[in-house]
């Protein structure tokens, strides 16, 4: 692992690493510090679990998580017969790693999560499981930081775009519905 983030190093490319568990967590921060230490771009995908002892250290590092809190909705009945109690807070974080100084982004994993957007805001948002229990509810984050989760930021003048277009309730707990989805600057769905 140290060799090949040493070679993707002298291509001047950052690097991810697929950590769901703790354990693959712990031995991708310990491969980047034998390397020599993370970089601008260096990512952890999923972020299945982290624990809040770590959060400094990630931060420290300047690394990403690109998680998926869709898992809460979708894996949440499942996780909450197999993981002890101790472990449930660590499970998919966004607030903690947010204010923790962490830049979380979101994704779906499809086709291993629902591709839908919407269900993975609703999840970041009530940490509702598809039973109805909930997990981490000290997790949950507001809808415009959930939003953000899937916003890289401004458009290249001249760039194609994706987009989605909804509307923003009065109701600051509502998602609201999509009315526009543009991928690559063409209509894909309409309201």
């Amino acid at each position: 692992m140290v060799s090949r983030i040493a070679s993707a190093r002298a291509l001047g490319r950052a690097v991810a690493a697929h950590c769901v568990t703790l354990g693959e967590l712990l031995f991708y921060l310990e491969a980047l510090a034998m390397a020599g230490g993370a970089r601008p771009g260096d990512r952890i995908e999923h972020g299945g679990m982290i624990a809040a002892s770590l959060i400094a250290d990630i931060a420290a590092a300047g690394l990403i998580a690109v998680t998926q809190p869709n898992f809460i909705h979708d894996r949440g009945d499942r996780y909450l017969e197999q993981l002890g109690y101790h472990e449930l807070g660590d499970l998919y974080r966004l607030r903690s790693l947010q204010r923790g100084g962490i830049v979380v982004r979101a994704g779906s994993d499809a086709p291993y999560g629902d591709a839908n957007p919407w269900i993975a805001l609703r999840a970041a948002t009530d940490r509702l499981t598809r039973g109805g229990s909930i997990i981490g509810a000290d997790e949950a984050i507001d809808r415009a930081a959930a939003l953000a989760l899937y916003q890289a930021g401004p458009l290249a003048v001249g760039a194609a775009a994706d987009l989605i277009l909804y509307d923003w309730p009065d109701d600051p707990a509502a998602l609201g519905c999509v009315g526009l989805t543009l991928i690559g600057g063409k209509i894909v769905w309409q309201a």
